[in-house]
């Protein structure tokens, strides 16, 4: 995993982000193997997938935050603004990479809140006796992308420098980090690395207003 360069210049969270990034990948790994999903079946039990879900939220959560670390410090006019990483055969958990365009993982996802789905799910109510499995492509299109995170965290951090960029220059509030909650699911290194991203992520942000 090579973050040098876009760690350069911030050496004080060098050995934070790079030890966030590997356990938040040892992590997604453990949980997967855990499930089977690393043996790519189309079907999953329903209660493994809650399970998945709720373990790829958290550590999507945690490493969008230390993407948002990396680029708030990242000075992206000296980034090649064509810089392409090249595709490679394969991915950091040795499966072939996927050929074509295909959909990365979303940096800063909107919050968004739908009453009608909300009402429908009310009033199906539980699930089905019978139905106990469920699809397992959705759950495994969510580990590819944050795999492909890991497999090039720089190419990821300088395109959130410029989403952030973009947002900050029309007028936009900075990206929110409230404390994540439940962190001791993620075990002791990743849940102390959570607990302290909002911190570290506000500080770096300080600047955001300021039209000096």
């Amino acid at each position: 995993m090579n973050t040098a360069l876009i760690l350069e210049g911030m050496e004080q969270h060098r050995g934070f982000v790079e030890a966030g990034l590997k356990s938040a990948r040892d992590a997604l790994q453990e949980a997967s193997a855990r499930e089977n999903l690393h043996l790519y079946p189309e079907e999953i039990t329903r209660a493994a997938t809650q399970r998945l879900r709720t373990k790829l939220r958290a550590i999507e959560t945690l490493v969008r935050r230390l993407l948002l670390l990396l680029a708030a410090m990242l000075d992206v006019a000296q980034a090649n603004p064509h810089h392409q990483t090249a595709s490679p055969s394969k991915r950091c958990d040795g499966q072939p990479a996927p050929s074509g365009r295909v959909a990365r993982f979303d940096l800063l996802p909107s919050a968004t809140f739908d009453p009608v789905a909300l009402a429908k799910l009310r009033e199906r109510g539980g699930l089905e006796p019978d139905c106990k499995w469920t699809m397992a492509g959705p759950l495994l299109e969510r580990f590819r992308r944050i795999m492909d995170v890991f497999d090039d965290p720089g190419r990821y951090a300088t395109l959130m420098a410029r989403r952030i960029n973009r947002l900050k220059a029309a007028g936009g509030l900075p990206p929110i980090c409230p404390e994540q909650g439940r962190t001791f699911r993620l075990g002791h290194e990743l849940g102390l690395i959570a607990t302290a991203l909002p911190r570290l992520v506000r500080d770096a942000l300080l600047a955001w207003f300021d039209t000096g």
